[in-house]
């Protein structure tokens, strides 16, 4: 999937941008959406966006939280 329309889809969401994560959650493309400025925002679950093939979505509140423990081991 083109990186414009992972970026129309968090923006539509509310995110200004996305970064790809160098992880693959059960076959997804993972993907954090994230905020243009300086400092920390805290605004709830750690949701994701997951992208197969043509699929893309937002994790379920689950998949977010078993990413955040995937993801900060390393």
């Amino acid at each position: 999937m083109e990186h414009q329309t992972i970026l129309n889809f968090a923006q539509q969401r509310g995110y200004d941008s996305i970064k790809k994560l160098s992880v693959v959650y059960y076959d997804y493309e993972v993907y954090e959406p994230t905020f243009d400025f300086d400092g920390v925002a805290y605004v709830g679950l750690p949701l994701c966006i997951l992208v197969k093939g043509d699929n893309i979505r937002m994790t379920t509140p689950d998949e977010a939280m078993e990413l955040l423990k995937i993801t900060s081991v390393k």
